[in-house]
């Protein structure tokens, strides 16, 4: 994480993240996944580690979009409820779609994207309770915009459409990292208004 955060050298943060990796492994047994409360005291393997393989996937993103896919499952795998990991597998996704050669290829890697993002979206429901309690009807602004951006790519307007209204909704009382945005799902709301 030094190489990464400090020195902004991400080769050698990359190395150094499959180096941990390598020692931390679920497929040899060099780590366990804890699934009791309390955790002992002493593990032996010890635990399996979330961080390394999250960032070290996050590195690899667009370089490696299929190994960055295998170890945010294994993040999964450690902690199911893992917030943003879904997310990031979706983008993943959408790199190897956007990158495939064959129409139908991009699709299937597009859909398995819609997949991911909804299963983030799972994973912090908007409720009943929620929505008297804070007034939001819609959350993670992010992962609508992005779900908006699949359903472009694979010409379903609608689901785009309804996507870009839930981003707005989300971002009502919270506004949105990149604030322009708004105003562009605004005018795309209204293009794809137009090709209904």
């Amino acid at each position: 994480m030094y190489k990464q955060d400090d020195l902004e050298d991400l080769a050698g943060a990359v190395a150094d993240y499959k180096t941990a990796v390598s020692m931390n492994s679920l497929q040899d047994s060099t780590c366990q996944i804890v699934t009791v409360v309390p955790v002992p005291a002493t593990l032996n393997p010890p635990p399996c580690m979330f961080t390394v393989r999250s960032r070290l996937g996050y590195l690899l993103l667009e370089s490696d979009p299929a190994e960055a896919i295998r170890l945010f499952e294994e993040v999964l795998q450690i902690d199911p409820l893992r917030l943003e990991i879904n997310a990031l597998i979706g983008e993943a996704y959408v790199v190897e779609g956007d990158h495939a050669k064959e129409e139908a290829t991009k699709r299937q890697f597009y859909e398995k994207a819609v997949e991911a993002f909804k299963a983030e979206l799972a994973l912090s429901p908007v409720t009943t309770q929620a929505v008297q309690l804070t007034g939001d009807e819609a959350n993670n602004a992010q992962v609508h915009w992005e779900l908006a951006e699949v359903y472009e790519k694979l010409e379903k307007k609608a689901e785009a459409k309804s996507e870009l209204d839930l981003y707005l909704k989300a971002t009502k009382w919270h506004s949105d990292t990149y604030p322009w945005r708004i105003a562009l799902a605004e005018k795309k709301i209204e293009e794809l208004s137009h090709l209904d």
